[in-house]
């Protein structure tokens, strides 16, 4: 799989695999949705992570799990 070739550099590195970035990606979105619980911030990560590729970034990763989680 190619890289995107617009992904900035603050998402270069930043890989959603890794459970210290999980955590700290999770904790970000939940401040966000205090009314939320962590099994559905959770869910609407893991359904993010299978609909974009890794190479996409955070943005759109935040970007998706938004829309998710706003319903």
């Amino acid at each position: 799989m190619a890289d995107d070739p617009n992904k900035k550099h603050v998402d270069s590195w930043f890989v959603s695999s890794q459970p210290h970035e999980y955590e700290y990606f999770k904790t970000t979105i939940k401040k966000n949705f205090p009314s939320k619980s962590d099994d559905e911030v959770a869910q609407a990560i893991l359904y993010c992570r299978k609909a974009l590729a890794p190479s996409e970034g955070r943005a759109k990763l935040a970007e998706c799990v938004n829309k998710q989680l706003r319903g």
